[in-house]
């Protein structure tokens, strides 16, 4: 199994599981799906990046209470770099968690960081092994065209956004 093909193809699955996920969530919390994401396409790059990092390790490590800690730290340090990013360099708060208790910066809190635990790890321990990993061996050959292209995609997005963001600092 080429490794970079295998994160890169998780990197992309996580990051649009990850897009649904938060709409869900949008959805059954305000009634309505979310209305503004950082990228212009449905892809989510915290889940990814947290997700891809925690696959990584789970192949290597063979020890639930270290994964758990993983489970709690990734998720965790990715949403606060991520929020601090946005802050600071894109003057934007995605997500605010000042009203919850436990809270740092409003960027992270407790809550939220252990519902991140249980949801990784249960990704981890169930949908990792059965449906990515299959899928990930089903259509191996043609994951060497699709996720370099879907790389690219989100690459170009990523771009795109970059330069709005730019185009709106200069314009004010």
């Amino acid at each position: 199994m080429n490794l970079i093909l295998y994160l890169a193809f998780n990197f992309c699955i996580y990051g649009y599981l990850g897009w649904a996920l938060e709409n869900l969530f949008s959805y059954f919390v305000n009634g309505k799906m979310q209305e503004e994401g950082f990228l212009n396409s449905p892809f989510k790059p915290m889940y990814a990046f947290a997700m891809t990092m925690l696959i990584y390790f789970n192949k290597r490590i063979d020890n639930d209470f270290i994964l758990l800690l993983l489970c709690l730290v990734i998720p965790t340090a990715v949403e606060f770099i991520t929020g601090i990013i946005m802050r600071y360099y894109f003057n934007k708060d995605y997500w605010n968690y000042s009203k919850i208790k436990l809270n740092f910066k409003g960027i992270i809190c407790l809550d939220f960081s252990l519902y991140w635990v249980l949801l990784s790890f249960f990704v981890l321990k169930t949908i990792q092994p059965f449906i990515i990993d299959n899928a990930y061996r089903i259509f191996a050959s043609a994951l060497i065209v699709i996720v370099p292209l879907q790389i690219f995609i989100i690459l170009i997005d990523f771009i795109m956004t970059i330069r709005k963001f730019n185009l709106h600092k200069k314009a004010i």
